[in-house]
């Protein structure tokens, strides 16, 4: 699985100036990330695939395969938690171990 930045041009807003996309192996991968991306499953806090921007063409890659966008996530050690609620939820999702 290959994960790609791409910059985006002409960006002059608040945020990021990039986009991570990976490209998609089949229509069943894009059928799954756009479920996972639903309304209703974009709420739960469960849920683990970032938020999708779009999906596009994969022409400027190394593949004709589309690319999913997504927003670029946030490094584990630069979290901005705010309130100390963040921060022991963090932490406990940080140590949890799955059986």
């Amino acid at each position: 699985m290959k994960v790609y930045l791409i910059p985006v041009p002409n960006y002059d807003g608040p945020g990021p100036q990039e986009v991570m996309a990976k490209q998609l192996q089949s229509n069943r991968e894009i059928d799954l990330l756009q479920f996972l991306d639903s309304r209703s499953l974009r709420l739960d806090p469960w849920n683990p695939s970032p938020p999708l921007i779009s999906i596009v063409n994969g022409g400027d890659c190394e593949s004709d395969n589309p690319l999913a966008l997504f927003d670029p996530l946030v490094a584990y050690n630069s979290q901005p938690l705010v309130t100390v609620e963040e921060a022991l939820d963090f932490f406990m999702q940080l140590l949890q171990v799955r059986v």
